[in-house]
């Protein structure tokens, strides 16, 4: 492992930025979005406004987390490649982050399923393929989600251990 990393180093560094610069601009930008996307809708409170802020809502959490998950990525990799790094809070979280923005994905795709939009004369094949998918690739992010909070669970002691070894 630490002939890849000597090797890539470079490579691993240009990742670590990558990663912080993505997550801060999430971070940052998305919940602005979010907020003057709220404030376009009109004053008078309809069951389909309350459903479109909710949904922003959903998007500005979803991009909260997704920034803090590559923030704590952007850390890991440079925990990987720098002897002197120490694992940080948000490394040392960083699964409970990632399985916790796969609850919140599967949540809310569940909301969405239980908004009632179907219209009078039903649902078009179009449509069920339409939301079949999208709760496919949910199901898809979710599972790729935990994954990765499995791997780092059980991945940070070997590392601590093979730098103490060094």
């Amino acid at each position: 492992m630490n002939e890849f990393i000597e090797k890539n180093k470079r490579l691993l560094q240009i990742y670590h930025l990558t990663s912080k610069i993505i997550g801060w601009i999430i971070i940052v930008i998305f919940p602005i979005l979010a907020i003057t996307d709220i404030n376009w809708m009109p004053s008078r409170p309809s069951r389909f406004n309350t459903f479109i802020m909710l949904m922003d809502i959903r998007y500005l959490i979803y991009s909260l987390f997704l920034g803090l998950v590559l923030l704590g990525i952007a850390r890991f990799i440079k925990y990987l490649y720098s002897e002197e790094s120490q694992p940080g809070w948000i490394l040392r979280h960083l699964e409970k982050f990632l399985y916790l923005y796969a609850l919140l994905m599967a949540a809310g795709i569940y909301v969405e399923l239980l908004h009632p939009s179907i219209p009078s004369d039903g649902i078009s094949l179009k449509e069920i393929i339409y939301l079949l998918s999208r709760i496919t690739r949910t199901l898809a992010y979710v599972l790729i989600t935990i994954g990765l909070g499995h791997i780092i669970r059980r991945i940070m002691p070997v590392i601590e251990e093979s730098k103490t070894l060094v």
